[in-house]
């Protein structure tokens, strides 16, 4: 059973490095097709979030979620982006999700003034950035502080009452965490944590179970009250008595956020070689579609024999070993974590470049 759904997993994580088709995943010479489920959270009554996967990582979602598709918990619905990173599709819509109609029109309005063209400067061809701030004593933050691109201001304030500028203009001018964070819908933006005093470094612990799991989060003490309010975790560290952790599940997150995975005491975990290897593909159809002549994974030992079952066409070395030298900038090219085994390391290569000199 562990080997099945350690497989299955794997089909999520390399799935898109290897070639399989959305949610499909080719294991020797057979198609399995992946059941999807859906969870999704509704803020300010006029958006909703939603995220679909395989539905053997559903009961890992943190509890601020609620199961099933946005669609489920409203009507009139518009959808804003989508984006499919890693078996997991997260989406963003407006409509009525049991908010006032004045929400609903606004985000209809702030919609469609994205779907026109980005205003950019003429002078730098850079889109515009805002700064926006809230204190939010209800989730145990004094004030954060978000900088995105201009655009996307109205459609933030839907979610909380945001102010336009800084932290400093409600007196809280000292910094006590900030994190570069990339959302799908908003691209790049940065969070900042202002207090009125320095915090103190002391770190805390909180834990989310889920069934035969359990997640922990270790951080700075004055983080806990937002993990607990927002998602859900509760005090302290998983328990010892019933759950054991799992070899290379621990990292960091964010900057000074530490998580770690937890897993029953009495499911076998796989054992881990703490050795990485490295198998390659050659692009077949699809791959070579999707600009991948070769594509080339590194992981944990112990994971290769579980992805030779999705498909029979991996061998074992580099893709320089087929001629395949030249390492492209790839959106497909990307570090994941998977539970277990740590890092897999995805990288996508063409043949390698011939340069002629002319003497």
């Amino acid at each position: 059973m562990v080997r099945s759904t350690y497989t299955a997993m794997l089909v999520t994580v390399l799935g898109s490095a290897m070639g399989s088709e959305d949610g499909i995943a080719t294991m020797g010479n057979a198609t399995v097709a992946e059941e999807t489920c859906a969870v999704h959270f509704v803020a300010g009554g006029a958006l909703c979030g939603e995220a679909a996967m395989p539905c053997a990582f559903l009961s890992q979602m943190p509890g601020a979620f609620a199961e099933g598709y946005c669609a489920d918990a409203g009507e009139s619905l518009q959808q804003i982006n989508t984006f499919t990173f890693s078996g997991v599709t997260l989406s963003a819509f407006v409509g009525n999700f049991g908010g006032n109609a004045l929400a609903v029109n606004a985000a209809i309005k702030v919609v469609k003034h994205l779907e026109k063209p980005s205003l950019k400067s003429s002078s730098k061809g850079l889109i515009p950035k805002c700064n926006i701030y809230n204190e939010a004593a209800d989730y145990g933050i004094p004030c954060g502080e978000v900088n995105l691109e201009c655009q996307y201001v109205p459609l933030v304030k839907l979610l909380r009452p945001f102010k336009s500028g800084k932290c400093a203009n409600a007196g809280f001018k000292v910094q006590a965490h900030a994190w570069p964070i990339k959302i799908p819908i908003f691209g790049d933006i940065s969070f900042t944590i202002f207090a009125e005093t320095q915090p103190s470094t002391k770190q805390c612990s909180v834990n989310l179970p889920a069934g035969l799991l359990c997640g922990e989060v270790t951080t700075s003490c004055d983080l806990i009250p937002a993990l607990k309010d927002f998602v859900g975790f509760q005090e302290g560290e998983c328990s010892s008595d019933s759950f054991k952790v799992i070899p290379g599940s621990a990292g960091d997150v964010f900057e000074g956020v530490t998580v770690s995975a937890f897993i029953d005491k009495t499911v076998d975990v796989p054992e881990v070689s703490g050795k990485t290897c490295s198998v390659y593909d050659l692009g077949d159809t699809w791959a070579l579609k999707h600009a991948i002549p070769c594509g080339q994974v590194t992981m944990d030992c112990s994971l290769v024999p579980h992805a030779k079952l999705l498909r029979d066409t991996i061998k074992d070395g580099e893709c320089a070993d087929a001629g395949y030298a030249h390492e492209q900038t790839s959106l497909w090219a990307r570090t994941l974590w998977v539970p277990l085994a740590g890092d897999v390391v995805i990288k996508v290569f063409d043949k390698a470049k011939i340069h002629s000199v002319l003497v």
